[in-house]
């Protein structure tokens, strides 16, 4: 009998570390996916926001009806290294485990009249708990309606159209779409009667005044010689936003990679901050096929894409990945929505204190993060506030 329970602890124990190596590398590929993502969408000057999460988790959906090289060239595309099976088996515990905190929904949308694998339509309902409906592509201005309807609910009201009208045609076969909404309030808010105006120096050449939050706390801080970090937790547990504000303007999209992003959070230490944030709001949309030929996807977006393990056959390609989102900050919380779509076709300054200050009177990056998973859900940067 002592032989038996020591047998089932060893298999138990086993199961256990064998899960958490793999939400360790999908937790690595989602970090790797982001910054390259981040690297290819940044440019000189601009604001810049996406939901990296948002992207993967869409594309990953594609995945799972792709075969051969077209499989291969999306898994290096996402930085992909877990083993088929269990990808999928580590994405549903860990999109379980953000459900509890940030609301995330995903959609199978298929064509009426096109017919796919229960094996396929299976993985994406159980894994991705994704909304499985049938449409007429036909009919693109009914069909895009019902999809729009459904990214606005789901995002409440933030993002009101993922796509546009010429984003389906006659030759689309599935839409696949993913949206993500959260928003909560700082554990400690900022008291709007300490808001005072300060030059944002959005260039070497180029200043504007702007209404600056403040507040002095004891937060997550870091800092060496490039730049300083804050860590502002929400009150949802493990969420917090993430500030990175460079030194020197010139290392502003050097602060940030998978391995600096880890090796930032194992060095935070508890610091009273005399912070100083700008109220801000971003929106922006992407058009991702090139940005993710470029990442070594081409054999998905071409007539020689093999998409067999879909619908049993060689006739179907992502015609295009459609993204939105939006990110505000003010002196109460964040709101953060996201949406991505993609379809298959046919082939002055606050007074100095004892505290540390973090001024953030110059472009900065900022992130959303799961810091149970160390997943980020959200990335930008700001050059210009206002």
């Amino acid at each position: 009998m002592r032989r038996l329970c020591l047998l089932v602890w060893l298999c138990f124990s086993t199961l256990v570390g064998k899960e958490a190596s793999l939400k360790r590398e999908y937790a690595t590929s989602c970090q790797e996916f982001t910054f390259s993502l981040y690297e290819r969408l940044k440019e000189p000057e601009k604001n810049l926001l996406f939901s990296p999460y948002s992207i993967f988790t869409c594309i990953s959906m594609a995945y799972a009806g792709a075969n051969g090289k077209t499989a291969t060239e999306i898994e290096k595309a996402l930085s992909i290294t877990t083993e088929r099976g269990y990808f999928f088996q580590i994405a549903e515990t860990t999109n379980n485990e953000l459900l509890k905190k940030v609301h995330i929904a995903n959609g199978f949308w298929a064509d009426r009249d096109t017919f796919f694998l229960s094996a396929f339509r299976h993985l994406i309902e159980k894994n991705y708990q994704a909304q499985v409906e049938s449409l007429d592509f036909q009919n693109r201005e009914r069909s895009t309606s019902i999809i729009n309807e459904w990214t606005r609910n789901q995002t409440k009201g933030k993002i009101e159209t993922i796509l546009a009208p010429d984003d389906i045609n006659t030759s689309t076969r599935l839409v696949l779409t993913n949206a993500i909404y959260f928003q909560d309030n700082w554990k400690q808010p900022f008291d709007p009667k300490l808001n005072r105006e300060v030059l944002f120096k959005k260039s070497s050449s180029k200043s504007v005044f702007i209404p600056m939050m403040h507040m002095t706390q004891d937060c997550s801080y870091y800092e060496d010689e490039l730049l300083q970090l804050i860590l502002l937790p929400l009150q949802e547990k493990n969420m917090a936003a993430l500030f990175f504000l460079p030194k020197t303007d010139s290392f502003l999209d050097k602060l940030v990679n998978q391995t600096a992003l880890n090796s930032y959070l194992d060095q935070i230490e508890n610091k009273s901050i005399a912070i100083t944030l700008p109220k801000f709001s971003l929106k922006q949309r992407f058009y991702l096929k090139e940005t993710l030929i470029s990442l070594g996807m081409k054999e998905a977006f071409s007539d020689h894409a093999n998409f067999s393990l879909a619908n049993g056959m060689r006739d179907l390609f992502i015609d295009r990945v459609v993204h939105e989102a939006l990110f505000t900050i003010d002196e109460r919380g964040l709101l953060a929505a996201g949406s991505t779509a993609s379809s298959l076709g046919l082939t002055s300054v606050p007074e100095q204190s004892s505290s540390t200050s973090f001024l953030a009177d110059h472009p900065f990056i900022f992130m959303l993060v799961d810091l149970e998973n160390r997943i980020p859900l959200f990335i930008g940067k700001v050059h210009n506030p206002s």
